[in-house]
């Protein structure tokens, strides 16, 4: 919503939807965004998404293990 603190919406919306491979069964399936900040919302989740690492053996210190 258009008071909302995006960056720390954003920063949930992401984990969690991938957390555990989205294999949860609370895993984010639709976020729901006002118009008028969606853009910004979509930028700042996109974001936060390029960010995450999975391990892997070239990535030492994953944000998270698959």
């Amino acid at each position: 919503m258009e008071d909302a603190d995006l960056e720390e919406a954003a920063t949930l919306a992401a984990l969690g939807s991938y957390k555990n491979s989205g294999q949860r069964c609370t895993a984010i399936k639709r976020l729901l965004v006002q118009e008028t900040v969606a853009e910004r919302f979509i930028e700042l989740l996109l974001e936060k998404t390029r960010a995450i690492s999975t391990a892997t053996r070239w990535i030492p210190t994953p944000t998270w293990a698959p």
